[in-house]
């Protein structure tokens, strides 16, 4: 599992952290913060897909990350790096990747994005 450290409330903790979450986890993100029933309106919620991969993801930490008000008590300079850490692992693009397939037959945003730009 990945780890790195971080200074919380001035001492140095350990967050540990999954490298892949189950699918039934994926999928109910992806429900609930993203709406691609129109590929070229698709319409994401960033802090909600954030907030619950991070609750998902963190296995060990000096807080507990699925308790929202611990969450929202630290300051926002600990949670942006601990979000940044988590988010090299799961970016959008790689959880959305198989419904875009899925829907369009591409791989990926950035096709999906290049085919519909060259739609007249």
């Amino acid at each position: 599992m990945p780890t790195f450290e971080i200074e919380i409330n001035g001492q140095q903790e350990t967050i540990e952290f999954k490298d892949d979450l189950s699918w039934g986890d994926t999928q109910r993100i992806l429900k609930t913060c993203v709406d691609i029933s129109d590929p070229k309106a698709m319409k994401v919620n960033i802090a909600m897909y954030q907030q619950m991969i991070l609750q998902a993801a963190v296995i060990k930490a000096p807080i507990d990350c699925k308790n929202l008000t611990q969450l929202n008590q630290l300051p926002s300079k600990t949670v942006a790096k601990i979000m940044s850490e988590v988010m090299k692992l799961f970016p959008l693009e790689t959880l959305i990747t198989p419904w875009i397939t899925a829907m369009t037959g591409e791989e990926s945003l950035e096709s999906l994005m290049k085919s519909m730009s060259s739609v007249p």
